[in-house]
């Protein structure tokens, strides 16, 4: 017998997470469980949003929401991320998943969301669902071009205490970006583990006084996934320069958003290749927003 959607309860969880990891985790040869990798999302306080069906009494299918909020064009603005979409092989056929989408959408809309949000390689299931492609994202493959020799800064490992301003060196000079809060600030930053690497680090470039600026990589078999840059531009170069002298790395790709200033300060000193990955759906939930969701980007370590 099959229950309608519900919320995850905490007796629910286990069970949650195995048909998780056995989907995502298992079957990819991964090591790390999606519990450990998106603390944000299976957070205590977010259980309620990880949505279910059970059938005899035990978890066969699962979509999990996560919500943010986003400043745009000054204004904050509710978004939903779904992730984790995923039904027990036993039970497919059934259109469960289908149903809890439907679900997962109802939850959003009634809650004040205006864009839900999430990120597939099977875009197929989503457009019938009415989701639409959309990316405003690009994967860049770098290369060293020139020898980068800066003595200003300090290289160096972030320190707990230190996050805040971590924080503040993200958002510096933007008008759009993901408002964290601080009680997920170390989380994100220090613990989300996205599903396409194993290892994941922060390093950070340190003048006399203050702490200047920082990239958020992660790392598979050497391939090196930066995911996020913050801070003033004439340290940057030198903090991914650091990666090629201190990883070895086979290979370095950048996620970053189409215009992001650094682009063109970063291709001084690298040679950077972007391709579009297309991995990107949306469904609009206000559409007075449409407009202005048009430039918005969810950076990877923010999401599901």
């Amino acid at each position: 017998m099959l229950t309608h959607p519900q919320s995850c309860k905490p007796s629910d969880l286990d069970q949650t997470i195995k048909l998780i990891d056995d989907i995502f985790i298992k079957s990819r040869k991964k090591r790390i469980s999606c519990f450990k990798r998106f603390p944000t999302l299976f957070n205590q306080t977010n259980f309620c949003n990880l949505r279910i069906i059970k059938g005899n009494n035990e978890v066969i299918s699962h979509v999990g929401i996560k919500y943010c909020h986003y400043r745009l064009n000054k204004k904050k603005t509710k978004i939903g991320m779904i992730g984790c979409v995923c039904t027990n092989p036993s039970y497919r056929g059934f259109e469960l998943a289908s149903l809890l989408m439907r679900d997962a959408e109802k939850q959003m809309s009634e809650k004040g969301t205006v864009l839900g949000v999430l990120w597939t390689g099977i875009p197929s299931f989503y457009k019938k669902l009415g989701w639409v492609p959309y990316e405003n994202g690009v994967l860049g493959k770098m290369s060293k071009k020139q020898k980068i020799t800066n003595k200003s800064y300090t290289i160096c490992k972030i320190a707990s205490s230190e996050l805040k301003h971590l924080n503040n060196l993200r958002i510096k000079g933007k008008n759009d970006y993901i408002i964290r809060k601080s009680i997920d600030l170390l989380s994100i930053l220090k613990n989300t583990i996205p599903s396409s690497v194993e290892d994941r680090g922060i390093l950070c470039a340190k003048s006399i006084s203050k702490l200047e600026a920082y990239i958020a990589f992660g790392n598979l078999n050497k391939n090196f996934y930066i995911y996020e840059i913050g801070g003033g531009n004439d340290a940057v170069p030198l903090l991914i320069d650091s990666i090629f002298s201190l990883c070895k790395p086979k290979r370095i790709f950048w996620n970053c958003k189409k215009d992001d200033p650094m682009i063109s300060y970063l291709k001084k000193y690298f040679n950077i290749t972007f391709t579009e990955k297309g991995l990107t759906m949306w469904k609009i939930f206000d559409q007075k927003y449409k407009k202005e969701l048009s430039n918005i980007y969810i950076p990877f370590l923010d999401r599901i």
